[in-house]
């Protein structure tokens, strides 16, 4: 058995640019690595660059034809080969998101030496489920910016939001300084407990991963006596249909320590309506957090979500 990788070509040419410019191309950002033996292709797996410098698998498939044992070693010797390939980058770990139902992965995993960074549960809210929408405290204001408009070396100038005219284009602006921007962030993140066993990011990386993700990603700030005291992420999906809404993925939503438990991450939740997405209403909003984070599980129950899957982060290397 040998192994070959063949680059694959990447949407948004902005993430290759930079990570071209700061890695001086030692590997592709995304590429399929493949195991081949004399008489054919025997499996093969997705392996991605991610902008907050780590590394994303994905996609372990085998040829269906081998005996359970044999593609149970080929998942081993692909994702053992995964981390030798990306060293090249150094990257902070190594990643492989399963779900609890896949246990030909899991196995694999834990015989390739990968450790769980601990359980997630996905939640779910469709357009037919039950909706709750949440009004924000008194004198809080909500803005937004597209996260491909955020720049490392100026302030970002976030746009007011109304939930009575959609996202308003002419309305007030809120300026924000990366100090400030990356103070709020990196405040949230430090008192995050949904997988203790992975390393947190820097806000640094979690901006560039949403300034260079090919998604569509925009950032809501909840402000509050003229400061910002609460931060959202969410990745639009469109689908090219007229008819059906688009996917909501929430990236990530955080308050500061000292505006908790006064339904800011509620109202924030409340605003991924048809305000923000148009017209249809989204079809399906999907959030992610760790299975023993109590807060952000009663958050979501309330507001109409329900779990649909666990899964696990599986981790090559960790603190």
């Amino acid at each position: 058995m040998r192994f070959e990788s063949e680059a694959l070509p990447l949407a948004n040419t902005a993430w290759n640019a930079d990570w071209e410019n700061r890695s001086g191309r030692s590997m592709p950002v995304l590429q399929s690595l493949r195991a081949i033996a004399d008489d054919g292709w025997l499996g093969s797996l997705m392996v991605q660059q991610i902008p907050d410098d780590t590394i994303a698998l994905s996609n372990l498939c085998t040829e269906q034809q081998l005996s359970d044992d044999e593609q149970h070693k080929i998942r081993v010797a692909l994702l053992q080969q995964s981390v030798l390939l990306s060293e090249i980058t150094l990257p902070r770990y190594v990643r492989y998101l399963v779900s609890a139902k896949d246990s030909l992965v899991l196995k694999a995993l834990s015989a390739a030496a990968f450790r769980s960074a601990g359980p997630v549960e996905e939640w779910t809210r469709s357009e037919k489920m039950t909706t709750r929408h949440c009004l924000p405290p008194v004198g809080c204001v909500f803005y937004w910016i597209d996260a491909a408009d955020i720049s490392t070396e100026s302030s970002a100038h976030f746009t007011r939001f109304s939930t009575r005219t959609s996202i308003e284009t002419s309305a007030g602006r809120f300026e924000v300084s990366q100090p400030v921007l990356c103070g709020l962030l990196d405040q949230s993140l430090q008192h995050s407990n949904d997988l203790p066993g992975l390393p947190l990011p820097t806000a640094d990386q979690l901006l560039r991963l949403w300034r260079l993700s090919s998604s569509t990603i925009r950032i809501f700030l909840a402000v509050q006596n003229n400061e910002p005291v609460g931060i959202m992420a969410m990745n639009l999906v469109e689908d090219g249909s007229d008819a059906v809404g688009p996917e909501i993925i929430i990236e990530y939503i955080g308050v500061r320590c000292d505006s908790r438990r006064n339904g800011i991450a509620a109202a924030l939740l409340s605003l991924l309506a048809s305000e923000v997405s148009g017209s249809p209403p989204p079809a399906r909003i999907t959030a992610f957090a760790g299975a023993e984070n109590e807060a952000a599980a009663g958050l979501y129950r309330r507001l109409g979500f329900a779990v649909t899957d666990s899964l696990a982060v599986w981790t090559a290397a960790g603190p």
